[in-house]
Protein backbone atom coordinates (compact mmCIF):
# COMPACT_ATOMS: atom_id res chain seq x y z
CA UNK A 1 0.00 0.00 0.00
CA UNK A 2 2.66 2.69 0.76
CA UNK A 3 5.17 1.25 -2.23
CA UNK A 4 2.17 1.50 -4.21
CA UNK A 5 1.57 5.23 -3.00
CA UNK A 6 5.07 6.15 -4.04
CA UNK A 7 6.97 5.59 -0.29
CA UNK A 8 10.69 5.81 -0.97
CA UNK A 9 12.09 2.65 -0.62
CA UNK A 10 15.06 3.30 0.98
CA UNK A 11 14.37 5.95 3.41
CA UNK A 12 16.38 6.58 6.50
CA UNK A 13 15.51 6.90 10.15
CA UNK A 14 17.13 8.91 12.50
CA UNK A 15 19.65 5.71 13.37
CA UNK A 16 20.15 5.31 9.55
CA UNK A 17 17.74 2.06 8.64
CA UNK A 18 15.89 1.33 5.83
CA UNK A 19 12.92 -0.14 5.92
CA UNK A 20 14.60 -3.22 4.89
CA UNK A 21 16.35 -3.31 8.06
CA UNK A 22 13.80 -3.12 9.89
CA UNK A 23 11.98 -5.72 8.28
CA UNK A 24 14.97 -8.30 8.47
CA UNK A 25 15.99 -6.94 11.90
CA UNK A 26 12.14 -7.79 13.13
CA UNK A 27 12.53 -11.32 11.82
CA UNK A 28 9.70 -10.19 9.01
CA UNK A 29 10.55 -12.19 5.82
CA UNK A 30 7.43 -11.26 3.97
CA UNK A 31 7.70 -7.80 4.46
CA UNK A 32 11.86 -8.18 3.54
CA UNK A 33 11.13 -10.21 0.13
CA UNK A 34 8.45 -7.59 -0.87
CA UNK A 35 11.18 -5.08 -0.18
CA UNK A 36 13.15 -6.93 -1.99
CA UNK A 37 11.09 -7.94 -4.82
CA UNK A 38 10.32 -4.05 -5.43
CA UNK A 39 13.63 -2.99 -5.66
CA UNK A 40 15.24 -2.12 -2.02
CA UNK A 41 19.05 -2.67 -2.41
CA UNK A 42 21.28 -4.18 0.34
CA UNK A 43 24.63 -2.77 0.55
CA UNK A 44 27.00 -3.08 3.01
CA UNK A 45 28.48 0.29 4.84
CA UNK A 46 31.59 0.23 3.74
CA UNK A 47 33.39 1.44 7.18
CA UNK A 48 30.81 -0.39 9.40
CA UNK A 49 32.38 -4.08 9.96
CA UNK A 50 29.01 -5.53 11.46
CA UNK A 51 26.30 -6.24 8.49
CA UNK A 52 22.67 -6.56 7.98
CA UNK A 53 23.58 -10.61 8.12
CA UNK A 54 24.89 -10.32 11.30
CA UNK A 55 22.22 -8.94 12.78
CA UNK A 56 20.11 -11.59 10.97
CA UNK A 57 22.00 -13.89 12.37
CA UNK A 58 21.06 -13.34 15.67
CA UNK A 59 17.42 -13.44 15.02
CA UNK A 60 17.98 -16.95 13.69
CA UNK A 61 15.22 -16.72 11.37
CA UNK A 62 16.55 -19.14 8.52
CA UNK A 63 14.28 -17.66 5.80
CA UNK A 64 15.41 -14.37 5.98
CA UNK A 65 19.52 -15.49 6.71
CA UNK A 66 18.53 -17.18 3.34
CA UNK A 67 17.06 -14.33 1.86
CA UNK A 68 20.17 -11.76 2.39
CA UNK A 69 22.59 -14.55 0.99
CA UNK A 70 20.71 -14.93 -2.09
CA UNK A 71 21.05 -11.36 -2.53
CA UNK A 72 24.65 -11.65 -1.90
CA UNK A 73 25.55 -11.09 1.63
CA UNK A 74 29.10 -10.94 2.38
CA UNK A 75 29.31 -14.21 4.16
CA UNK A 76 32.88 -13.64 5.64
CA UNK A 77 32.21 -10.15 6.56
CA UNK A 78 33.92 -9.46 10.37
CA UNK A 79 32.60 -7.80 13.16
CA UNK A 80 35.27 -7.29 15.85
CA UNK A 81 32.86 -8.17 18.47
CA UNK A 82 30.86 -10.49 16.51
CA UNK A 83 33.16 -12.48 14.16
CA UNK A 84 31.98 -13.75 11.12
CA UNK A 85 27.96 -14.86 10.35
CA UNK A 86 29.00 -18.06 10.70
CA UNK A 87 30.30 -17.57 14.24
CA UNK A 88 27.21 -15.84 15.29
CA UNK A 89 25.12 -18.28 13.76
CA UNK A 90 27.22 -21.69 15.68
CA UNK A 91 26.77 -19.30 18.92
CA UNK A 92 23.06 -19.34 18.53
CA UNK A 93 22.65 -22.92 17.88
CA UNK A 94 21.29 -22.35 14.78
CA UNK A 95 22.47 -25.57 12.91
CA UNK A 96 20.19 -24.83 9.98
CA UNK A 97 21.87 -21.10 9.29
CA UNK A 98 25.08 -23.34 9.94
CA UNK A 99 24.43 -25.43 7.47
CA UNK A 100 23.42 -22.72 5.01
CA UNK A 101 26.38 -21.12 5.35
CA UNK A 102 28.77 -23.43 4.83
CA UNK A 103 27.00 -24.96 1.97
CA UNK A 104 27.72 -21.47 0.45
CA UNK A 105 30.95 -21.83 1.02
CA UNK A 106 31.75 -19.79 4.19
CA UNK A 107 34.97 -20.68 5.95
CA UNK A 108 35.24 -22.76 8.76
CA UNK A 109 38.16 -22.47 10.33
CA UNK A 110 37.83 -18.28 10.68
CA UNK A 111 39.14 -17.01 14.81
CA UNK A 112 36.63 -15.32 16.84
CA UNK A 113 37.55 -12.33 18.58
CA UNK A 114 38.84 -15.07 21.60
CA UNK A 115 40.89 -16.30 18.98
CA UNK A 116 38.80 -19.81 19.51
CA UNK A 117 38.35 -21.95 16.15
CA UNK A 118 34.38 -21.96 15.23
CA UNK A 119 34.46 -25.11 16.34
CA UNK A 120 36.23 -24.46 19.94
CA UNK A 121 33.73 -22.16 20.03
CA UNK A 122 30.73 -24.29 19.97
CA UNK A 123 32.34 -26.73 21.86
CA UNK A 124 32.79 -24.07 24.42
CA UNK A 125 30.00 -22.33 24.25
CA UNK A 126 27.48 -21.82 27.73
CA UNK A 127 26.23 -25.71 28.55
CA UNK A 128 25.13 -25.96 24.93
CA UNK A 129 26.52 -28.80 24.30
CA UNK A 130 25.15 -28.88 20.21
CA UNK A 131 26.63 -32.50 19.18
CA UNK A 132 25.11 -32.00 15.95
CA UNK A 133 26.53 -28.89 15.33
CA UNK A 134 29.89 -29.99 16.16
CA UNK A 135 29.33 -33.05 14.45
CA UNK A 136 28.17 -30.83 11.10
CA UNK A 137 31.62 -28.82 11.33
CA UNK A 138 34.15 -31.90 11.87
CA UNK A 139 32.45 -33.41 8.99
CA UNK A 140 32.94 -30.21 7.04
CA UNK A 141 36.07 -29.65 7.52
CA UNK A 142 36.76 -28.19 11.05
CA UNK A 143 39.81 -28.75 12.20
CA UNK A 144 39.74 -31.57 15.52
CA UNK A 145 42.90 -30.43 17.23
CA UNK A 146 42.33 -26.81 17.22
CA UNK A 147 43.90 -25.79 20.44
CA UNK A 148 42.90 -22.71 22.21
CA UNK A 149 45.79 -20.45 23.88
CA UNK A 150 46.44 -22.71 26.93
CA UNK A 151 46.39 -25.86 24.53
CA UNK A 152 43.10 -27.17 25.16
CA UNK A 153 41.47 -29.02 22.56
CA UNK A 154 37.52 -30.20 21.90
CA UNK A 155 38.65 -33.42 24.03
CA UNK A 156 39.63 -31.18 26.79
CA UNK A 157 36.28 -29.29 26.84
CA UNK A 158 34.24 -32.67 26.31
CA UNK A 159 36.47 -34.17 29.19
CA UNK A 160 35.70 -31.58 31.36
CA UNK A 161 32.32 -31.49 30.88
CA UNK A 162 31.56 -35.30 31.52
CA UNK A 163 34.03 -35.02 34.33
CA UNK A 164 31.62 -32.00 36.17
CA UNK A 165 28.70 -34.11 35.73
Amino acid sequence: MFLDSGAYIESVDDEDRTPLILACTSSHFETAKLLFDRGACYEEVEDSPRTLLHSACEQGVLEIVRLLVDQLANLEARSESDGSPLQIACDQGSSDICRLFIDRGAVIEVPNECNLSTLLSVCMDKGQNDLGLAQLLLDRGANIEAKTEDGVTQLHIACGRVARR
